[in-house]
C-alpha cells in the first residue's frame, strides 16, 4: 500500500493519529522508480540511503557528474568511470589520487605557511594546500604503484641544493642518478592528468598514446627504446627566488612541429615530448630515460616565461590591495 505524504519519508505511520490518502494498493513491495541519469539531483549526505535500485543505477553510471556546494559555491567535475584506469586492474573501489605528488607540494610552505595559488589576476591560498586530486581514476595499489617512482623523484629533488649564480647554459652534473625512475614519474603526472576529467587538466591528453604510456607505467615496456615519450630537464636558477619551491602545472606547447608538455616541479623545467618524431638535435643530450647520470644545463629563472608571469601576477597583486585599502569601509 502507497500513502500520500506531505512530510518526509518515514517507515512509521500513524493513522490513529492522522488520516492517510491511499495512493496505490500493490501485491509487494517497490520502490520508487529511478528518475534518469540527467534528473538524478540529490546531496551527498543522503546518497548511502538511495532506494537499492537507485544505487544500483549509479553504480553503472559511466559518464561525467557534477558536485556543488551550496556554501561556497564551488563546482567539481567528476568521472564516473567505474573502475581503476591501471591496464588489467578491475577495481571499484578508488583513492584520492593526486595529479602532481603531494610530496612536492608539501616542501614548498614555511613551517606554519600555507600554499598560494598564483593566477594572473593575483594569489590566493591554495584550495588544496597539497595538490589537486581525482578520486575517480585509481585505486590505492594502483595509485602506491605510481607513487614509487613519485617518491624516487621528490627525494632526488629534495636532495638538491638550490642553484643560485648559474648562468644559463652552465652545466648540472649528478650521480647517481635514475634517469628512468625520474622519467616514469614525470610521465605519470602527465598521464594521471590526461586520464582525469577534472575541468584544470582538460588541456592535457595523450590521445591515442594513453594506453602506450599506461603499458609503461605499469608493465614491462621499456621507457628508453620507444620514441614518443622524451623527457629532458632543465635546472632553474636565480638570486632571488628559490625555484624549489614553484610548481607549474602541465601546459601544452609546440616546439617547431613537436607537441610537447612543459612543467615545473623541484626546480626543475620538464620537457616532455609526445610525438613520434624525434627530439630536437641539441636537446638529446638531455634526454634522461636510462642515464644513469643527470647531465643538464642551467636556465636563469628571470629570463623565462615562467618569471614574466610570476611577474606580472605580481604587479596585479599589488594594484588588488591598493583597490582594498582606498576602498570605504
Amino acid at each position: 500500500m502507497a500513502l500520500c505524504s506531505a512530510g518526509a519519508r518515514s517507515w512509521v505511520q500513524r493513522p490513529d493519529r492522522q488520516n492517510k490518502l491511499i495512493a496505490e494498493l500493490t501485491r509487494g513491495f517497490r520502490e520508487d522508480a529511478f528518475p534518469g541519469y540527467t534528473h538524478f539531483v540529490a546531496n551527498v549526505s543522503e546518497v548511502p540511503a538511495l532506494p537499492a535500485t537507485w544505487a544500483s543505477a549509479l553504480r553503472a553510471a559511466r559518464g561525467i557528474y557534477l558536485l556543488s556546494s551550496a556554501r561556497t559555491k564551488e563546482q567539481y567535475v567528476g568521472s564516473a568511470t567505474g573502475g581503476c584506469h591501471a591496464p588489467g586492474c578491475t577495481a571499484t573501489v578508488l583513492c584520492r589520487a593526486h595529479i602532481v605528488p603531494q610530496g612536492f607540494a608539501r616542501t614548498l610552505s614555511e613551517p606554519g605557511g600555507h600554499n598560494r595559488a598564483v593566477r594572473a589576476t593575483g594569489s590566493k591560498p591554495a584550495n588544496q594546500p597539497n595538490g589537486q586530486f581525482d578520486p575517480a581514476i585509481l585505486c590505492g595499489p594502483c595509485d602506491g604503484r605510481l607513487g614509487l617512482f613519485d617518491a624516487y623523484a621528490i627525494d632526488f629533488c629534495d636532495a638538491l641544493p638550490r642553484s643560485v649564480n648559474e648562468r644559463t647554459g652552465s652545466p648540472l652534473q649528478r650521480e647517481p642518478f635514475d634517469g628512468t625512475h625520474f622519467a616514469k614519474a614525470m610521465l605519470a603526472i602527465l598521464w594521471r592528468a590526461s586520464i582525469s576529467a577534472r575541468v584544470e587538466w582538460s588541456d592535457i591528453s595523450f590521445g591515442p598514446y594513453e594506453g602506450q604510456a599506461a603499458d609503461i607505467l605499469f608493465g614491462d615496456n621499456s621507457l628508453a627504446d620507444q620514441d614518443i615519450f622524451e623527457i629532458v630537464l632543465l635546472r632553474y636558477a636565480s638570486r632571488h627566488l628559490d625555484t624549489r619551491k614553484f610548481i607549474f602545472h602541465p601546459i601544452h606547447i609546440r616546439s617547431g612541429p613537436l607537441n610537447m608538455y612543459a612543467m615545473g616541479v623541484g626546480g626543475f623545467l620538464v620537457l616532455t615530448k609526445v610525438d613520434q618524431r624525434s627530439f630536437h638535435t641539441p636537446m638529446r643530450p638531455y634526454l634522461i630515460a636510462g642515464a644513469s647520470r643527470l647531465e643538464t644545463v642551467h636556465i636563469r629563472f628571470e629570463e623565462t616565461g615562467e618569471f614574466d608571469f610570476f611577474r606580472r601576477a605580481a604587479a596585479e597583486e599589488r594594484k588588488r590591495k591598493v583597490v582594498s585599502t582606498r576602498s570605504p569601509r
